[in-house]
């Protein structure tokens, strides 16, 4: 996985991500959607989840979509985004700019966390 995917600037406009649900439980399954508008082929989409690379999917001509299925876990909370690459007119491969980000929080995670904060300073 390369780090520069997810954080470099990109080149081209981005694309948009979808989800189902923005808030999980632990075991519940969360699917994402990034969405490319253009009209020029594209090679590769990547899901980034905090600034890291979390996937790369290859794609086919003529598709400008791919979907990522996040099985919920304690570590699944953090930012998620999506990008694509594609090559430039001098066949280079260039990177779009990152999608708007889509933030997952895991309720188990929160109510833990808000335990504890209650023992420390009361209700």
């Amino acid at each position: 996985m390369d780090l520069d995917t997810c954080t470099s600037p990109g080149f081209f406009p981005p694309p948009a991500l979808f989800s189902n649900i923005s808030s999980a439980q632990e075991g519940d399954l969360i699917l994402a959607q990034c969405l490319v508008f253009s009209h020029v082929p594209i090679t590769h989409i990547f899901f980034c989840k905090n600034g890291v690379e979390l996937a790369k999917h290859s794609v086919g001509r003529g598709q400008f979509t791919s979907r990522l299925a996040v099985q919920v876990s304690a570590e699944s909370s953090g930012t998620y985004s999506c990008r694509y690459q594609r090559r430039s007119g001098l066949g280079e491969f260039m990177l779009s700019k990152l999608s708007i980000s889509w933030l997952l929080t895991i309720r188990g995670e929160w109510m833990r966390i808000k335990g504890r904060l209650s023992l420390m300073w009361g209700p």
